[in-house]
């Protein structure tokens, strides 16, 4: 699900296209051959959402020690702030 949230998957019908498109290597996300929509819908159905919810709050941290290194920063906000990364990523058109 972490590859479906950073390739822009817009469904898992989307994803598993994807996915078969680059059969040859899904080794490496240890995913074997063969997997399927109603496998990837069961698994998301089983799975504790918490997980996720966890992952990206490192990942927040991490990103804050990095940009701010050690000064304390607070926004005057009582609403969620959300970061968006516009991060261009040129890709080789005959890999995908």
């Amino acid at each position: 699900m972490v590859f479906d949230q950073l390739s822009n998957r817009e469904s898992l019908s989307d994803l598993i296209i994807c996915l078969q498109s680059q059969q040859n290597k899904s080794y490496h996300f240890g995913m074997g051959k063969g997997t399927s929509k109603a496998n990837l819908a069961k698994a998301n159905e089983n799975r504790d959402y918490r997980i996720y919810e966890s992952y990206a709050a490192i990942l927040v941290s991490q990103a804050q020690k990095l940009s701010m290194g050690n000064s304390s920063f607070e926004l005057p906000i009582n609403a969620p702030v959300y970061t968006i990364d516009a991060t261009v990523i040129y890709l080789c058109l005959n890999v995908f």
